[in-house]
Parts: structure tokens; C-alpha cells; sequence
């Protein structure tokens, strides 16, 4: 987002230096991110070291803890949140929290690409994860998957917001005349996500569930992969991490257009750093599906509701608009869920089937 947080970068400073014993050189703004509630620095201490510094409205411990303990564990890849003097995680600034990080020098693999090598570290990176056991306090404490999507109370204010809408902000008449105009997708991809959610949510509650629950990144893809100058890779963004099956980290690199869409031979060379890929193709209609509705009502809300400024509220709706477009998230979604509804009336349950690249997802 283009907009800054309502602190001044005295007071970033201050804190850095008070509960990190961080004195603060340099502190840039980095317009990072499309979080309307995040916001992202890099400071620079009077010895020359870098720190990237977010500061967020709210915080989840047992994420941020996650982070660290993958790392504690010799995950090196995990960039993981500094400990403040007293040992926290994050500390508290008014009613926001700041959270501090060592910089990582390098690029965003979704800009860079990754060659063979980087392929299958990738997906040893995300294996590792995946097969990292917990702490019992830790695992109880993160959020579980519980397929019920979060954007529910989102849809029903987003529907009355558009047919609110009396101002003359161009971008916001041009999101609701869109929303309008795309009303039937919207409305059957949120139907088919609900109904899908409700689905799973019984098959996960029966005693014999075949799909265990693992560490998931839950945002793994190629954006949130950072290259260093010695090639190596580093996983950022552990915000909504949590327990769920692997297919909710899998869906990034099965048919997702975000960031590195791979094709047969990167999806190989995953699959080889990260050992037997079998996936369920109602998880991953669903996945993708939410992904979708989520995207769309996220990006919605921040044109239409959210307190933001003109050039971060442009910039959403491009996002928004975006979803749209041939091949994008609303048109994979709707690809994998007729997919799961023809093999449905054929098989009783959805069977875990081969693992399928970006160039597989049926037409119909």
C-alpha cells in the first residue's frame, strides 16, 4: 500500500532503539504489499545493519512464534522475527504493533524466476515445513483450518455497499458498476465456496479423516519467496500461517496464476525436493476457489469501505479488475471446480489424484 501508518518515524525509531536496543540511522518507508493494515520500512542501525521493520494493526503470537521455531529448527530459508530485549516477538506502539526482521538483499522470485536448483529447493523448503512436528503448546495455539471462509460477514457488506453507493470517486463508480456486471460469477463462486467449505467441514469431523493437519505458510507462492545474492531462498510473510492439510500450501504451485505459475518440468523438479505430491481435488477446488471470493471481496473492500488513499484505492481496483482476466484467479477457480463436479459424478468422493501443472487444469 502507498499510505503510511499514523506514526511518525520518530516514534518507529524510538521504539526500535527501546525494545530492540536498535539505534536507528535511517528509516525508509517501502511501499510494500497490498495489506490495507500492514506497512513496511527498512531501517538502517548507526553501524550499517539493515532491519525491515512492519508494523501491523493486529498480530497472532502463535504465527509469529511458528516463524521462529521453524527457524530455531535449522530451517534457514524461514525469515523469522527478531526477539525484542525482553524476549517478545513484537512489541506494541499505541494501538499497533511493530514487528522486527533481519532485511534480506536480493528480489522477489516472482520477478526473478528460479531456475532447476531453486525449483527444487523450493519444494524442499515447503516439504520441511510440512513435516516439521510441533510443540503441543504451539500447535494447539495456531489457528486450525476450519473451511469455513472468513469472508462470509465481507459479502453480505460488500452487496450492500454497492447497492449503497451514491458518490461520484470515479474509482469506486467504476468497482461498483464491475461488481454489478460480474454479479453472477461473484455470487456462484461464493456459493460454490460455501458449499464446498461445508463439505470438507464434515468429511475433516469424521474419525477416520485420511488428511492430517501440517504447518502451512498458507500465502507460499512465488511472491513471497525472496532470492538472495547467492541465489538461495527465503521465505517471508508467515501472517496467516496455520494447521490445515498440505493442499493449502500445494494450490500455490497446482494450477495458481500468482506469481511463478509452473509448468510440467518446475512442477517436477518441486515434486522431487518435496517427495510424494498427492493431492485432493476437492481441497484444491476449494482452496482455489476461496482464494478467489477472498481476493475479490479483499480488494473490494479496500476500493469501496476501507479508509485509504486515492492512489492505494486505484491500485486496489487494477487488482481487483485483474481477477478477472483470462486465466487469472476467478477463471482457474471456476476451472478447478468443474473439474471436481464432473469426476463427482462419477466417483462418490473425489479420489487424491496425480498432481497436476498449470497446463492440465480441465476447460470444463
Amino acid at each position: 500500500m502507498f499510505d503510511r501508518p499514523p506514526l511518525t518515524d520518530e516514534r518507529i525509531a524510538a521504539a526500535l532503539e527501546e525494545h530492540y536496543d536498535l539505534p536507528i540511522a535511517a528509516l525508509e518507508f517501502l511501499a510494500l504489499g497490498h495489506d490495507a493494515h500492514a506497512w513496511t520500512f527498512r531501517a538502517v542501525t548507526g553501524s550499517g545493519e539493515a532491519v525491515f521493520v512492519k508494523i501491523r494493526r493486529r498480530v497472532d503470537a502463535a504465527r509469529l512464534r511458528l516463524a521462529r521455531f521453524l527457524r530455531d529448527q535449522g530451517l534457514d530459508a524461514i525469515v523469522a522475527p527478531l526477539k525484542a530485549s525482553d524476549g517478545a516477538l513484537s512489541v506494541a506502539i499505541d494501538e499497533l504493533h511493530l514487528i522486527a526482521y533481519p532485511f534480506v538483499d536480493g528480489g522477489i522470485a516472482a520477478e526473478l524466476g528460479l531456475d532447476d536448483r531453486q525449483w527444487f529447493e523450493y519444494g524442499r523448503i515447503v516439504g520441511a515445513v510440512h513435516a516439521t512436528p510441533l510443540p503441543v503448546d504451539l500447535q494447539a495455539s495456531l489457528p486450525a483450518e476450519q473451511f469455513r471462509p472468513a469472508w462470509i460477514s465481507t459479502l453480505s457488506r460488500m452487496h450492500d455497499a454497492v447497492g449503497a453507493y451514491r458518490g461520484d470517486d470515479p474509482v469506486r463508480l467504476e468497482l461498483v458498476a464491475f461488481w454489478q456486471s460480474h454479479g453472477d460469477v461473484i455470487d456462484r463462486l461464493t456459493g460454490r465456496a460455501e458449499t464446498l467449505g461445508r463439505s470438507l467441514g464434515q468429511r475433516f469431523a469424521q474419525p477416520r479423516s485420511v488428511m492430517p493437519f501440517v504447518p502451512c505458510h498458507a500465502d507460499i507462492h512465488t511472491h513471497n519467496l525472496l532470492v538472495d545474492p547467492a541465489g538461495a531462498l527465503r521465505v517471508i510473510d508467515w501472517d496467516e500461517s496455520l494447521m490445515a492439510p498440505r493442499d493449502r500450501d500445494l494450490m500455490f504451485v497446482i494450477g495458481s496464476p500468482i506469481g511463478l505459475a509452473p509448468g510440467e518440468r518446475e512442477l517436477a523438479l518441486f515434486t522431487a525436493g518435496y517427495g510424494k505430491l498427492d493431492v485432493d481435488p476437492e481441497l484444491l477446488a476449494y482452496y482455489h476457489t476461496d482464494w478467489a471470493t477472498q481476493d475479490i471481496l479483499g480488494y473490494a473492500e479496500q476500493v469501496l469501505l476501507d479508509d485509504i488513499g486515492p492512489e492505494s484505492r486505484a491500485y486496489a481496483l487494477r487488482i481487483f479488475v485483474g481477477l478477472f482476466d483470462p486465466g487469472d484467479e476467478v477463471e482457474v477457480a471456476l476451472r478447478f471446480d468443474r473439474a471436481l463436479q464432473s469426476s463427482s459424478s462419477v466417483r462418490r468422493r473425489p479420489a487424491v489424484i496425480r498432481v497436476m501443472g498449470a497446463g492440465d487444469i480441465p476447460e470444463r
